[in-house]
C-alpha cells in the first residue's frame, strides 16, 4: 500500500519520483472516497456560518495545516488561492490532533480534514456538532450527509480553475491503493488482483474496517489506471499552476 498522492507526484514532475505510475501493476484500492468528503471545517463558535461569509473582505479565519505536500495544507492553500476564500494558513503542525488542540485553544479556527478521519479520531466533536463544515472537497456531488454544504467544484466557473481542482482531487478517488511492481508474471498478477477484490467483499474484513471507521468503497485495477490516465491527461499549464500555488514540489 502507498500514500494516495504518490503516483500523482510523478505526473507533477517531482524530481524524487523515479517511476511511471502507469507501468506499475495496480491491484485495486480499498476506498474510492464514495462515502467520505474532505471538509474545510471550523469551530462551531466561529462567527463564520457559510462559505459566503468567507468571501467577505471583513471576515478572516485561520486554518491550521501540516507541511508542504500534505493534503490538508494543499487544500487550505487552494481554498485561499483558487476559491478566493478569506483564510490565513498556519502550517507546520505535525498532524490533525495537534490542530484540533490548537482549535480548542483558539490559536486557529479550523482545518481541512476528512469526515471519516474526524469521526474516527474526534467522533464526539462531530456527534456533538462542535465543528461546522463550510465546503467539501474530493466530491463530484455533495455527500448526502453534507447535503447543505457546497462542493469546491460548485464554487468555480473558470474552466482551468475547475481542471486544477479536479487534478488536486483525483488521488482521493483511489484513496487506499495497493500496488505490485512491474514485471510480475501475468498469471500471478491475475491471482493477486482477484484475491484483492475478493478480500474487500469478505465479511470479516468489512466488519474490521467498520470498527476502524475505514471508508469501504473498493475499486479494481482498471479503475485506478483510468484515474491515473485522467491525471496524466491534465494540461501541462494547469499542472504547472497547481505546483506553483501549492508548493507541491518543495522538498
Amino acid at each position: 500500500i502507498i500514500e494516495r498522492a504518490v503516483p500523482q507526484l510523478a505526473v507533477q514532475g517531482h524530481p524524487d519520483v523515479r517511476f511511471d505510475p502507469l507501468k506499475m501493476n495496480w491491484l485495486g484500492s480499498l476506498s474510492s472516497y464514495e462515502n467520505d468528503a474532505f471538509m474545510l471545517a471550523v469551530n462551531v463558535t466561529n462567527p463564520v456560518k457559510t462559505i459566503a461569509d468567507l468571501k467577505s473582505s471583513t471576515t478572516l479565519i485561520r486554518l491550521g495545516a501540516m507541511g508542504p505536500g500534505i493534503t490538508n495544507l494543499t487544500f487550505a492553500i487552494l481554498s485561499k488561492q483558487l476559491l478566493g476564500l478569506n483564510v490565513d494558513v498556519a502550517g507546520g503542525y505535525s498532524g490533525a490532533a495537534p490542530i484540533f488542540a490548537a482549535m480548542r485553544r483558539g490559536d486557529v479556527d479550523g482545518q481541512v480534514i476528512g469526515l471519516g478521519s474526524l469521526k474516527g479520531s474526534q467522533r464526539s466533536l462531530w456527534e456533538n456538532r462542535q465543528v461546522r463544515p463550510l465546503v467539501q472537497f474530493a466530491r463530484r456531488t455533495r455527500l448526502p450527509e453534507l447535503a447543505d454544504v457546497p462542493t469546491g467544484r460548485e464554487l468555480l466557473t473558470n474552466t482551468k480553475d475547475l481542471a486544477l481542482l479536479e487534478f488536486a482531487e483525483q488521488p482521493f478517488f483511489m484513496a487506499l491503493p495497493f500496488v505490485a511492481p512491474p514485471g510480475v508474471p501475468a498469471d500471478r498478477l491475475k491471482v493477486l488482483r482477484e484475491a484483492f477484490m475478493a478480500m474487500t467483499k469478505d465479511a470479516a474484513y468489512r466488519a474490521a474496517a467498520e470498527k476502524a471507521s475505514l471508508e469501504v468503497s473498493p475499486i479494481d485495477s482498471a479503475a485506478i489506471e483510468k484515474l491515473l490516465s485522467l491525471s496524466a491527461a491534465t494540461p501541462k499549464d494547469v499542472i504547472t499552476h497547481y505546483n506553483e500555488i501549492t508548493g507541491s514540489l518543495q522538498r
